[in-house]
This record gives C-alpha cells, structure tokens and sequence, in this order.
C-alpha cells in the first residue's frame, strides 16, 4: 500500500509540474509577443528612442524567462534564441531597421516554435 501512495505521490508532482512550466512557458510567451509587437510598431514608426529602450527591455524579459525554461525546454532551442535576442539592441541602437525586423519576426517565429513543441498533445507525444 506504501508503494501505491508514493507512486500517486510521484505521479501529482510530474503533472503539477507539467502544469506549472505550460503555465510559465504561455505566460512568458505572451508578455514576450507583446514586447516584439511593440518592437515591430516603433521599427515602422523608426522611433530610434523607443527602439533601443524596448530592445533592453526585452533581452531583460528574455533572461529572466530563460533562467526559468532551461529547466523544461531543449537547450538548443533556447540558445538559438538567445543569440537572436543578443542582437536586438545592436540593431537598435545602429538603426538596422530592416534586420532588426527579420530578427525580431525570426524571434516570434522561435517562441511560438518553443509554445508549440511544449504543448502536450498526440503529435508531441508520439
């Protein structure tokens, strides 16, 4: 009967810690999306100010999440990342507008990658 509750036991903190890195992993993909859209309206306004303080902000976003996600997600999806997001404010404050729109669609195109490879469902199971 022992067996049984530590297996119960093991099997609630497995999903309650399933649960808890999906529930980090959208809400930081969300904020993070939210961050990128505002990036990708100052490039199209080219608001060189704005460029370079929201660029700050989220590689500041991006550290603090990836310090969280390296626990639950493959490491070299969030290093490929990483290097994007690096490139942000260099592109920011060198006013490459039209780089620092591909990069920041690649980025977009990166976590939604990341959402979608975590989300347990048949085809990331099987």
């Amino acid at each position: 009967m022992k067996r049984l509750w530590i297996a119960l036991c093991v099997l609630i903190l497995v999903w309650g810690f399933s649960g808890l890195s999906l529930w980090h992993l959208t809400r930081a993909a969300n904020q993070m999306e939210t961050t990128l859209e505002q990036i990708s309206d100052a490039i199209d306004k080219q608001e060189a100010d704005q460029l370079k303080e929201l660029t700050a902000q989220f590689q500041l976003e991006w550290h603090r999440n990836e310090e969280i996600m390296i626990h639950y997600v493959h490491h070299d999806e969030l290093d490929i990342l990483t290097g994007a997001v690096a490139r942000l404010p260099a592109l920011a404050l060198y006013e490459q507008y039209p780089e620092l729109a591909a990069e920041t669609e690649r980025i977009q195109e990166l976590i939604y990658h990341i959402w979608e490879s975590e989300i347990p469902n048949l085809k990331n199971i099987f």
